[in-house]
C-alpha cells in the first residue's frame, strides 16, 4: 500500500495563481490600480493615480505597487503575453508552410499536366507555339531542376548554357 511521506524533504506540488491575478491580501482598489498599471502603455504611477475613480494619491498607488510587487507582476504578465504571442506566431508559420506546400503541389500538378499536353503535341507533330524566349526559359528551368536533383550547384554553368541556347535560337 502507498503511504504518503509528509516529511519536510518530501516533494511538494504547489499550484499558485499567476502573479498578475489578485492576491488574497490585496484590496479591490489596489488590484484595480494594478490592472490600470499593467495595461498601461507608459506604466507611470502618476497616470494610474489619475485614472483611478475616484482619483488617488501617487504615494498611495506607490505603496500598493511596492507592497504587492506591481512591477514584477506586470513583468510576469508581459512574459506570459509574449509566450502566447510566440506560440500563435509558431502556429501561423506552421499553417503558412502547410498552405504553401499545398499551393506548390497544385502548381506541380498543373505543370505536369502542361508537360504531358506538350508531349502529346510533340508526338502528334503539332506545333507547340512557344516563343523563343518561352523555349529558352523552359530549357533554363529544366537545366536548373536537373542540376538541383543531381546535387550540382553550378549557377555559372546555367548562364553559359543559357547563352548557348539563346545563340542557337537566334541563328534559326
Amino acid at each position: 500500500m502507498f503511504q504518503q511521506d509528509e516529511s519536510p524533504l518530501a516533494p511538494q506540488i504547489i499550484e499558485s495563481a499567476p502573479a498578475w491575478e489578485r492576491k488574497p491580501d490585496e484590496s479591490r482598489r489596489a488590484y484595480e490600480a494594478f490592472l490600470i498599471y499593467r495595461n498601461s502603455a507608459t506604466r507611470r504611477l502618476a497616470e494610474v493615480a489619475e485614472t483611478l475613480v475616484p482619483a488617488c494619491s501617487v504615494p498611495n498607488v506607490a505603496r500598493w505597487s511596492s507592497r504587492h510587487c506591481g512591477q514584477q507582476r506586470a513583468f510576469a504578465w508581459d512574459k506570459e503575453e509574449d509566450r502566447k504571442q510566440q506560440e500563435e506566431e509558431a502556429r501561423s508559420r506552421s499553417a503558412a508552410r502547410k498552405r504553401h506546400l499545398q499551393i506548390a503541389q497544385s502548381m506541380q500538378e498543373i505543370g505536369v499536366r502542361a508537360l504531358l499536353e506538350m508531349k502529346a503535341k510533340i508526338a502528334a507533330g503539332t506545333a507547340l507555339n512557344l516563343s523563343p524566349t518561352e523555349a529558352e526559359n523552359f530549357l533554363t528551368e529544366a537545366i536548373k531542376l536537373e542540376r538541383a536533383v543531381l546535387g550540382s550547384r553550378e549557377g555559372s554553368q546555367v548562364q553559359r548554357d543559357k547563352s548557348l541556347y539563346r545563340h542557337a535560337f537566334q541563328s534559326r
